[in-house]
């Protein structure tokens, strides 16, 4: 195996790695956002989303980050104390 060459070379295909491409000339500004669904309140979590999603993009967002499962406000404490209520 021969060594590699260059940093766009990858010496056992004897190809050129595509080169990294330029850097956005916006930056991208990401807003994570912590809140507390209401557990069972599909319908009022997606509204509460929605709105927190609309606050970010209103600071300069243009991603914002739910936490997991947020929807549904999965919470392993809550169905750990309550283990025969779930599936």
């Amino acid at each position: 195996m021969q060594t590699v060459r260059t940093a766009w070379y990858v010496a056992d295909y004897h190809r050129p790695v595509t080169p990294p491409r330029t850097v956005p000339a916006a930056p991208l500004t990401v807003a994570t956002v912590q809140a507390t669904p209401v557990p069972g309140d599909v319908a009022g979590n997606a509204l509460l989303a929605a709105d927190l999603v609309r606050q970010a993009a209103a600071r300069g967002a243009r991603v914002a980050v739910l936490p997991e499962l947020f929807l549904c406000a999965y919470h392993p404490p809550t169905l750990a104390a309550d283990p025969v209520g779930t599936d």
